[in-house]
């Protein structure tokens, strides 16, 4: 259990690293003029991730100190496919700032990016769009067949 611990929280110092060196990339890119607000959107998204990995390792500690060696266990191994997951998306993100900002970009590279980026959105929230497609055309049924009831009934009494 200490062992997944420590093993843990290097990653996270890890994690701490990559996220002030996007932070850098970021400004560098700024400075160029680049624009840069899908990446800035991604890194307090991972942000975000960071601080609810810090709390998980809260957890671990509060389970390791209580005795609870399988419980840390298992939260440590779920805290560390996130962590892994959170620097993947870093390097990932690292790359395509390093190839803005050091690089001229052409257009098709951009464009790459952002529909990267859109493509992920699209299938986090797959079944949010699914669902509101649902019930958009279950709307739009219920007043189209409201409209022909109304106009029969108007038929019929002339």
């Amino acid at each position: 259990a200490m062992h997944k611990y420590e093993e843990v929280k290097r990653t996270l110092n890890e994690v701490e690293n990559l996220i002030k060196e996007e932070e850098d990339l970021i400004q560098s890119a700024k400075e160029k003029g680049k624009n840069v607000a899908v990446y800035e959107l991604e890194l307090s998204k991972i942000k975000v991730k960071y601080e609810e990995i810090v709390r998980s390792i809260i957890d671990i500690e509060n389970n390791l100190e209580a005795g609870k060696f399988k419980e840390a266990i298992k939260l440590a191994n779920s805290t560390l496919e996130d962590v892994n997951s959170v620097i993947h998306t870093l390097n990932n993100i690292s790359a395509d700032l390093e190839k803005l900002v050091y690089k001229s970009p052409t257009n098709s590279s951009i464009n790459s990016t952002n529909n990267n980026i859109f493509s992920d959105i699209i299938k986090d929230n797959f079944f949010i769009i699914i669902g509101g497609a649902v019930v958009g055309l279950t709307i739009l049924c219920t007043i189209i067949i409201s409209k022909m009831r109304k106009k029969r009934k108007w038929d019929e009494l002339k």
